[in-house]
């Protein structure tokens, strides 16, 4: 594997040219390939980084689960279709929040988002401690809008990067 750690790139599916509105599922469950280095193993996730492909101030939560059952709902589908039973069932195990405004800066035709790491930010923050189902090196994550909707340019317009210390 990678000695210490490894930055992963990830770019999930989003619907182009439809509105998403508040609390819609932006992408199905989507695979991080070798988010820790063994099988059932553990990694913490030191920093996150949104790129979009448009510079809407959107608010996200990034959510991991340890397995790769659907979550209950489709793409540009509330959350709130979601029931509590395919919640617990999808394995959830934290999650990132993202504020569009405060933790976003324009860049070129699009908007780069970091995850925030102080306690002046009211959310989720990384750093993150994650670990793997036995038998795993990935991990899935969906994103989620907050409070506000976005429209994406293309279908690969929404990538992650995944910054992880692996540590067990």
């Amino acid at each position: 594997m990678y000695p210490g750690g490894n930055v992963i790139k990830v770019k999930p599916a989003v619907e182009a040219s439809t509105a998403y509105g508040a609390n819609d599922l932006v992408c199905i469950k989507t695979e991080i390939p070798n988010i820790v280095a063994s099988r059932g193993g553990a990694s913490l996730i030191r920093n996150i980084s949104i790129y979009q492909d448009v510079t809407t101030d959107v608010d996200y939560a990034v959510l991991f689960f340890d397995n790769s059952t659907g979550i209950g709902a489709a793409i540009n589908e509330a959350t709130s279709n979601i029931s509590d039973a395919e919640f617990k069932a999808a394995g959830c195990i934290g999650g990132v929040s993202f504020d569009g405004a405060a933790g976003g800066d324009n860049v070129g035709t699009g908007r780069f988002l970091y995850s925030q790491s102080n306690t002046v930010y009211a959310g989720l923050t990384s750093p993150l401690l994650v670990k793997a189902a036995d038998g795993e090196t990935s991990l899935w994550f969906v994103v989620i809008t907050v409070g506000t909707g976005v429209t994406y340019g293309t279908t690969d317009g929404l990538q992650l990067t995944f910054n992880v210390e692996y540590i067990g």
